[in-house]
């Protein structure tokens, strides 16, 4: 948070997104924990492939616990925020994941939520809006997007 704080700008926009891997527990459940892991890792490279490729676009992301994450988003004023959470989504679900001890091909998909920083000194309060947005994207029927 800190960070956020101290490196986006306010004349920019700025969201915060949330994002969960689908039936992540089946995985760990399935094939082990070690093999969830080795997945959470290739999801890292991911997402740090996505985010290289934007411009005009600062993204950090990091894991908030378990299968979910957070991205702090900054964008110039004529950049979608739809089309950048879209870009994660798409790249994710087309991108095939292999198990470490098998090399079995895992697909997944990913649910999110995504609201607009309101005050850059409150953070708590978007976080949690974009929290609950993420839950009614999985209430929904999960690899949505919702937004506040």
């Amino acid at each position: 948070m800190t960070y956020v704080k101290n490196h986006f700008s306010p004349t920019m926009q700025n969201y915060i997104v949330m994002a969960d891997i689908d039936y992540f527990k089946h995985i760990n459940d399935t094939y082990g924990h070690l093999n969830g892991d080795g997945i959470l890792k290739q999801l890292t490279d991911v997402f740090k492939n996505v985010a290289a490729q934007m411009t005009g676009v600062n993204i950090l992301i990091g894991r908030y616990g378990g299968e979910e994450f957070i991205f702090f988003i900054e964008m110039e004023e004529d950049k979608d925020i739809q089309s950048v959470v879209t870009a994660f989504q798409d790249k994710v679900r087309e991108t095939p994941f292999y198990l470490e001890d098998t090399k079995e091909k895992i697909n997944l998909t990913l649910s999110f939520g995504v609201c607009p920083i309101e005050n850059i000194n409150d953070l708590t309060h978007s976080t949690g809006k974009a929290d609950k947005c993420l839950y009614r994207s999985k209430n929904n029927g999960r690899n949505q997007i919702s937004y506040a």
